[in-house]
């Protein structure tokens, strides 16, 4: 396909054509100082291989010492100065390299996460887990602006499931209220039926003496019109006696239901705003690490590395005036 390319120049030859990003497209625009180069199709590149689009404008203009911008209401990406396609490819294919390719397979299929002041990549192929140097200047910039749609989706997922959760237990408690209050009715109703059984055997031998009397007795129904009414009056205060206590029941439990539904959407609110804290702690912890060195030093110390491994993390602290810089930041730590 015209204007499309394997992700990385070690994946050019591969024959099946899995993984693919267009090509890159830059044009100079205006004259003087005031000329620009500007990266057409960044927003596809960047959506190709997976990562924000300012991630590759800010490497372009560390690597090319110039100040980069990206708009992202307009997705224009500005880099100052002219600078041609091929070598803005160059630089692409190494940002490729560092940011993208798993290093141990070789696969772009990674996804870019971070721990503290580290940068690694986790391979979706391999499964291999890659520490990307700390040395670039890009890094710092990473630190400080996480890609915003991985922590949005994960958010949302929990959210959703600590919702449908929360839900699924009240309606359960809820049913358990409502079992437990009919087998308390039933119960008392069976009790009240025993009682009632006993009392006629009790009186029972009472009755054999009156056997005789009652068979002389004639007993008659008032089949009067008001008779009638009476009748049909007491059914039906009966049957609509039923009908308002069942109805008073389903509104209790309702009523049981939203609160407990109000109930679990704080408590996941809560959760919510503590995780977001918590994210955001340690981005900005994460930050002050990658800004200033003596913090990063004293940090690594802390975790308790050898005086070897101590000794070439320095040499990775990028400060002025070289080894004599190095020994200031090691004298404050």
């Amino acid at each position: 396909m015209a204007g499309v390319i394997n992700i990385g120049a070690d994946n050019a030859s591969d024959q099946f054509d899995r993984h693919r990003m267009p090509k890159l497209q830059a044009r100079i625009e205006g004259r003087g100082n005031g000329v620009k180069t500007n990266v057409v199709n960044n927003v596809e590149v960047a959506k190709a291989l997976e990562r924000p689009p300012d991630y590759l404008v800010k490497f372009y203009g560390c690597e090319l010492g110039a100040q980069s911008k990206y708009d992202k209401k307009s997705s224009t990406s500005i880099v100052n100065g002219a600078h041609d396609t091929p070598k803005l490819c160059e630089l692409l294919e190494s940002f490729i390299k560092k940011y993208v390719q798993c290093y141990s397979c070789g696969n772009p299929k990674t996804v870019l996460n971070m721990r503290k002041a580290n940068i690694f990549l986790k391979c979706m192929a391999c499964g291999a887990v890659s520490d990307v140097h700390m040395r670039h200047r890009l890094n710092t910039y990473i630190l400080k602006n996480p890609p915003e749609d991985k922590i949005s989706k994960a958010k949302n997922k929990v959210k959703k499931q600590e919702k449908e959760e929360g839900i699924s237990a009240a309606m359960e408690s809820v049913d358990k209220d409502e079992n437990k209050k009919k087998k308390k009715d039933k119960d008392g109703k069976k009790k009240k039926k025993d009682g009632d059984e006993e009392g006629s055997n009790e009186g029972s031998a009472d009755g054999d003496d009156d056997e005789d009397d009652e068979r002389e007795v004639v007993w008659m129904t008032d089949t009067s019109e008001e008779a009638a009414k009476a009748r049909a009056q007491e059914q039906l205060t009966a049957a609509m006696a039923s009908t308002v206590t069942h109805g008073n029941i389903e509104a209790e439990a309702a009523e049981r239901r939203k609160r407990e539904e109000k109930r679990l959407a704080e408590e996941a609110a809560a959760r919510e705003a503590e995780e977001v804290r918590k994210v955001e702690a340690a981005a900005k912890e994460a930050a002050e690490l990658a800004a200033n060195p003596v913090l990063r030093l004293r940090r690594f110390i802390a975790d308790g590395n050898s005086a070897a491994d101590v000794a070439a993390e320095l040499k990775t602290v990028d400060v002025g005036c070289g080894d004599l810089g190095r020994m200031r930041v090691l004298y404050e730590v």
